[in-house]
């Protein structure tokens, strides 16, 4: 470019300027960006194409070419795929007779079909029809009769010269034996003895003989342990308490063990142990026990042994035990007769002073006092031994006066114990002093005074044994461990007709 030219173009510029400016422009570059920044078409720069695409359209080629293959080879005519010919398809369904060896068949040769040439296509082998089809047999130098395999079966032993698999069960050898259960069933128990069968579950002992209350719910488990069964008991009705069930009563209710201990429950627990030695769970509630054996009262892992009379109540981390007589003992501690405290793991804690009378202000279910049949002497049996009458109608009767009386013998000795009542019923043909009496082992003689009997009906009567006294020392009173041996009514300085309907004894706090 000359130097005319490019002062022909400053000129120009400088021009332009003025009209746009004004005269003097600014000249300077922030006025020449200001004036001069118009808009300006920009090229985008290529578009950049990330590296796996190149990657993804080869796969994505190879895949669809895959495809094709696949659906070429699955969908072309029969005659097109591969013949699999094997030795067990080619022989034939019956066996044959021993035929001659025969010289093998020359191998013909290939023969040019006409119009023979690069474009011919063969054609299609037909399937023969179903029926009889030609036998084929070896054709090579040794010809082998070909005979059918049995079927093939799960149990059969696998050769190892054989490469189809299992052709059938081995030869046993005459020498050998199998051991027993070499095949067990899978479906009999493990090690269990064929001869004896299947063995049932050991029956569960019974651990209640009666029970008195409105109604019962008897909770039993299942196998797996979850408490399904559940069967509601009236009064009356036929029952059976296990170990291992779980009572809950309507109200409350007395339960009779069969080892003769009193319960009387107000909550729910679950009976254990066994005959000689039975224990309770306390689940919820308050438990009166009068026990004739030590008795296992537990709550979660806390464990008191009941000897005597108690009440125990459920609580959050223990029990609270009302020993009435005897004593109740947890571990080496125990708690004795006329107390009450908590115990809990660590033991009993402080405890203080009960009566029977706190103890039912405390718990109503106990408002009329429970009382545990000790003895109980019917005359529908006769007793072991009877003097002064007869059983006759289920009643002792006969004529007495005050030398002899009228009684029998126990069945058995009744060790005299604290709290033990005697209770009868009698009725005299006419109105008497009547006075009882008990003979002992030791051949002593207690009685005492019942006072004026109403003669012509029934009366139940009753006298705690510890009011008796010696008939040689009216100033001695009866004590725990006498062994009474029999009982006697007679009446004071008077004959009566007396008779006797039942005399038992019965145990009371």
């Amino acid at each position: 470019m000359t130097d005319a030219r490019e002062q022909l173009d400053e000129r120009y510029l400088e021009a332009q300027l003025r009209d746009e400016l004004g005269p003097q422009p600014d000249l300077s570059e922030r006025v020449l960006r200001a004036v001069y920044a118009k808009p300006r078409r920009v090229v985008p720069p290529p578009r950049r194409v990330p590296r796996w695409k190149p990657l993804a359209a080869a796969a994505g080629v190879l895949i669809a070419a895959g495809l094709a293959t696949y659906s070429l080879v699955n969908f072309l005519p029969e005659h097109f795929k591969p013949q699999r010919h094997t030795e067990q398809a080619e022989r034939p369904k019956h066996p044959l007779p021993d035929i001659a060896p025969r010289a093998p068949h020359p191998k013909p040769e290939p023969q040019p079909a006409p119009n023979d040439s690069e474009d011919t296509v063969p054609e299609p082998e037909v399937e023969p029809a179903p029926g009889p089809q030609p036998t084929k047999t070896h054709t090579g130098p040794f010809p082998v009769p070909d005979f059918p395999r049995p079927p093939k079966k799960p149990d059969d032993q696998v050769s190892g010269d054989d490469p189809e698999g299992p052709v059938g069960p081995l030869p046993k050898d005459p020498g050998l034996t199998d051991p027993p259960e070499s095949w067990p069933d899978p479906k009999k128990p493990k090690y269990a003895d064929p001869n004896k069968g299947t063995p049932t579950p050991a029956k569960r002992a019974v651990l209640v003989a009666a029970w008195k209350g409105d109604s019962i719910r008897i909770s039993r488990q299942d196998t797996d342990g979850k408490w399904t069964e559940e069967e509601r008991v009236k009064s009356g009705e036929a029952f059976e308490i296990c170990a291992g069930d779980r009572i809950k009563p309507k109200g409350s209710a007395e339960f009779t063990l069969v080892d003769g201990t009193l319960l009387r429950l107000d909550g729910e627990i679950t009976f254990g142990g066994e005959e000689s030695r039975i224990a309770v769970a306390l689940n919820d509630g308050a438990l009166y026990a009068d026990t004739a054996a030590p008795l296992t009262v537990t709550k979660d892992e806390i464990v008191a042994s009941i000897t005597g009379v108690a009440v125990v109540e459920e609580r959050l981390h223990g029990m609270d035990v009302f020993c009435v007589g005897g004593r109740v003992s947890a571990g080496e501690d125990f708690l004795m007769a006329g107390f009450q405290a908590r115990l809990e793991k660590d033991g009993f804690g402080r405890d203080r002073n009960i009566t029977w009378q706190d103890v039912q202000r405390e718990f109503r279910f106990l408002k009329d006092t429970p009382q545990r049949l000790v003895l109980c002497e019917s005359m529908d049996e006769s007793p072991k031994g009877v003097f002064g009458g007869e059983v006759a109608d289920g009643m002792l009767a006969g004529d007495t006066d005050s030398d002899t009386g009228i009684g029998f013998y126990l069945r058995e000795p009744h060790e005299l114990n604290v709290g033990d009542v005697v209770r009868f019923r009698v009725r005299l043909e006419k109105s008497a002093e009547l006075i009882l009496q008990f003979g002992t082992v030791a051949d002593d003689n207690w009685r005492n005074k019942l006072g004026s009997v109403r003669g012509g009906e029934w009366i139940e009567m009753e006298l705690p044994l510890a009011e008796l006294f010696k008939t040689l020392d009216p100033s001695e009173k009866a004590r725990p461990g006498m062994e009474l041996k029999f009982f006697q009514l007679h009446p004071e300085d008077a004959r009566a007709h007396i008779e006797i309907d039942w005399v038992e004894i019965v145990h009371r706090p």
